[in-house]
């Protein structure tokens, strides 16, 4: 996720998908995945202003 900060838009919105989908996949805790996914959506939303969440 620190690299997702750090990454041009372009490149984090190339990237975000696939880390989304780790995230489904390796981190069994819902709790824990949902916390992880808000996060890497809020660095999506600051990278990308003029889109919204939905």
């Amino acid at each position: 996720m620190v690299k997702l900060i750090v990454q041009s838009p372009n490149v984090a919105g190339q990237v975000a998908p696939n880390l989304l989908e780790r995230v489904k996949t390796e981190i069994t805790d819902l709790t824990s995945q949902r916390q992880i996914i808000d996060v890497i959506e809020t660095i999506i939303v600051y990278k990308f202003p003029q889109l919204s969440r939905y």
